[in-house]
């Protein structure tokens, strides 16, 4: 008489509880609905602390990068999509303008970087609870925009309030932990 402890029935068993058994990223990813407010108002607060700064070295205030149609695929099926490219696009463009031209704010803008790369670190091992496949059209309209005004614009993306290798960030904050800044 065969029981199941013998023979093949024992791995493949423990194979089905193993994946079963949730990890220690996925259980966190349970409380990513309670925590993305709490980062959210995070990062508010600390645009606030930047905000009028950048928002007074504004001459042009008419150009708008984010229009109200594009805004919808933030709250559609490419939010997920549009929010990691957003946070590429600020890790890469923005913030490291804005520490350029404010040296008194440059804790402010790594404090704000750091918050950007630990929300790309929660979605990131999130994923499961995300579609991010498609490129959206919204990021290429600011990418093109914010290219067409020149360096002088890294105000008028903070106004947005949108949401490789060991490096230290151009915008400081010796406790930035770089990672590359492609998609999630």
């Amino acid at each position: 008489m065969r029981t199941l402890c013998s023979g093949p029935a024992v791995p493949i068993l423990l194979l089905l509880l193993v994946g079963t058994v949730p990890t220690r990223a996925q259980t966190s990813c349970l409380h990513f609905p309670e925590l993305l407010p709490t980062k959210l108002r995070e990062m508010r607060l600390k645009f606030e602390e930047i905000k009028d700064y950048f928002q007074s070295k504004d001459d042009d205030l008419s150009i708008q990068l984010l229009s109200s149609d594009l805004l919808q695929e933030f709250k559609g099926s490419l939010g997920c999509q549009a929010v990691s490219e957003m946070i590429a696009f600020y890790m890469d463009e923005v913030l490291p303008s804005a520490a350029r031209s404010s040296a008194p704010h440059q804790h402010s803008v790594g404090d704000l970087g750091n918050l950007l790369l630990s929300l790309r670190a929660m979605m990131r091992r999130c994923h499961r609870f995300f579609t991010c496949e498609e490129r959206s059209r919204s990021m290429k309209h600011i990418k093109e925009t914010f290219t067409k005004v020149g360096p002088r614009s890294g105000a008028e993306i903070c106004q947005l309030q949108c949401t490789g290798t060991e490096s230290t960030r151009p915008w400081g904050s010796s406790t930035f932990s770089s990672t590359t800044s492609k998609n999630i």
